[in-house]
């Protein structure tokens, strides 16, 4: 699960960069 998060928290990082 915390694998899933991190990827989640790489997705939302690139996405606020954006």
């Amino acid at each position: 699960m915390a694998q899933r998060f991190q990827n989640l928290k790489l997705i939302f990082i690139q996405k606020a960069k954006k």
